[in-house]
């Protein structure tokens, strides 16, 4: 940019122009030559101007180029390092949040097969229960119908009882009246026989019957 700068200083610098000659007059050739002189003498400062500044500004930029190159350096890594440590800060959050999900996870697992541990020990103890029940009523069942089976013939030999029974008094009690109507008008002249003292009559009755 300075180099610009002074290139264009002095490519605008103004230059001494000749004097212009009057019309109608001619000039003088000695001082034709001195102009001439003149012109050369002005390029050649000009050149040495020129090259002047070129120097001066190859030898500024030599100056600057040692100290601004390092900072432009610096100041790129120093960019690339920031980016870099932004990006190993990301790529560091990412990883620490799936090491936590994966954590979450593993735990949620380790919950669900201890529920499932539980439930199938619950589920077992039921079985277990369940089976303990149908052995009970299965005996119990069998109990009712051994029960029942003992109470029907119960019934039945009590019915057969009671029908045996009523059938053998159907029987006897026809004979018994027919004795007790023959025996009864003859009960006050007859005596009193051995067979007679279950009755409940006393010994001393037996002379008053032999009346």
């Amino acid at each position: 940019m300075v180099e610009e700068a002074l290139v264009r200083y002095v490519c605008e610098a103004p230059t001494k122009a000749p004097p212009k000659a009057c019309a109608g007059k001619r000039r003088p050739p000695p001082r034709g030559l001195r102009i001439k002189k003149a012109e050369d003498q002005a390029e050649a400062s000009l050149e040495q101007e020129v090259i002047r500044l070129r120097g001066l500004v190859a030898s500024l930029r030599e100056r600057s180029e040692p100290e601004t190159r390092p900072k432009l350096d610096a100041e790129v890594q120093a960019d690339v390092d920031s980016q870099g440590h932004q990006n190993d800060s990301d790529a560091q959050e990412q990883l620490d949040s799936l090491h936590q999900e994966v954590g979450d996870k593993s735990r949620e697992l380790r919950r669900s097969q201890e529920t499932v541990r539980l439930l199938r020990s619950e589920l077992k103890q039921q079985q277990e229960v369940s089976e303990q029940f149908r052995l009970q009523a299965e005996m119990l069942e069998e109990q009712l119908l051994l029960t029942r089976q003992r109470f029907k013939a119960e019934a039945r030999a009590c019915e057969e009882r009671w029908a045996s029974r009523s059938t053998s008094l159907s029987r006897s009690r026809p004979s018994s009246a027919q004795i007790s109507r023959k025996e009864f008008p003859q009960a006050g002249r007859s005596e009193c026989s051995d067979e007679e003292e279950p009755c409940g009559r006393p010994p001393r009755r037996r002379a008053f019957c032999g009346e």
